[in-house]
């Protein structure tokens, strides 16, 4: 079973850009620094004022100023003001996400996890859950096509298995990929075909025993892990890239 959890690590502000930090409280890796003295406001690509993370620009400045008051109890007072007053095109250039002032995190954990519980990887995901990192990561955790599982638990697995066939993937061809109960009744819709043809676990009689009515494995076996994982958020949470993979591989041998 695969299934990603929402923890991480700083990284590199440029989307995608797995390289390390070169300290712990940096924006940008070493190949990406000269764009910390770019605006940080999207769009704007003029140089930073002294001392500022945005240009000369009176908006992108105030943009700034409302970021660095957050958490502060004069942003209280701000909002109170702003009931009142005319909304400022700044103000929603900060609440529509068009900057980018503070440090950015990795998207999250792809784990691998047997239905017993046993997990057997762990891959950090920079931009986001993309099904050709997924597919990436597989290929990386079972190289010889000898190390495929035969059943893959996956709650994307139509996508990821039409990418596979787009690819023209000759290497996971003997992998069944069921998409489990839960996910096929609450997140695929009854007029996917693709999925009904391809993921759905009735096409897979022996993954359920009839005699006792239930699904031979845990299906379920990696939101469980899941669930322990995001117990160390807090802890991990501030921790460079070499720490924060030492940490979990040594929970990670604790809990196995």
């Amino acid at each position: 079973i695969t299934d990603g959890i929402t923890i991480g690590h700083p990284c590199c502000s440029v989307h995608n850009c797995s390289e390390d930090l070169p300290a712990i409280t940096a924006r940008f890796c070493n190949t990406h620094k000269e764009l910390q003295n770019i605006c940080s406001i999207q769009g704007c690509f003029q140089p930073v004022q002294q001392g500022c993370l945005t240009c000369s620009d009176p908006e992108h400045l105030y943009v700034q100023t409302m970021y660095e008051e957050r958490g502060k109890s004069m942003l209280h007072l701000t909002h109170c003001l702003a009931a009142h007053t005319t909304i400022q095109p700044s103000t929603l250039l900060l609440e529509t996400g068009h900057s980018k002032l503070g440090q950015s995190w990795t998207h999250n954990e792809q784990l691998i996890v047997c239905p017993c519980g046993i997990i057997v990887a762990h891959v950090t995901l920079f931009g986001g859950e993309a099904i050709s990192s997924v597919a990436d990561m597989l290929q990386v955790v079972f190289p010889m096509k000898t190390s495929v599982p035969d059943v893959l638990f996956y709650d994307n697995n139509c996508h990821l298995h039409c990418h596979l066939a787009a690819q023209g993937d000759q290497h996971f061809t003997g992998m069944v990929q069921p998409v489990n109960m839960f996910h096929f009744k609450s997140k695929h819709s009854e007029n996917d075909a693709y999925c009904g043809q391809h993921c759905n676990l009735l096409l897979f009689p022996a993954l359920y025993n009839v005699t006792t009515k239930s699904w031979v494995f845990n299906s379920s076996a990696a939101e469980q892990c899941n669930v322990w994982l995001k117990g160390y958020d807090a802890m991990v949470h501030d921790l460079d890239a070499t720490c924060f993979n030492f940490f979990l591989d040594e929970m990670i041998k604790e809990r196995n």
